[in-house]
């Protein structure tokens, strides 16, 4: 029926909170979770070195709050990609 869920996670607790219940919906429909977790543009005005380096930075955190979210000692481990 389902294949994939798509959660989106802002980085702060209360998006955090549905996870259990995503969890426990994949498990009950054997689908694939997606976690998405938007990053903001980089503003303008920021010299040619910091452009090129915030954006990097960036994503390489906001990719290691997505991996750490699916590997959480606290819950079972989801088997989920991050966007």
């Amino acid at each position: 029926m389902y294949e994939r869920i798509l959660v989106p996670v802002d980085g702060s607790p209360l998006s955090e909170q549905v996870l259990p219940y995503v969890r426990l919906l994949a498990k009950a429909l054997k689908a694939k979770v997606d976690l998405l977790h938007v990053l903001e543009p980089v503003q303008a005005g920021f010299g040619a070195s910091a452009l090129k380096k915030a954006p990097a930075t960036a994503r390489d955190a906001a990719r290691d709050y997505v991996d750490g979210l699916g590997a959480s000692p606290a819950r079972e481990t989801l088997a989920v990609s991050g966007w």
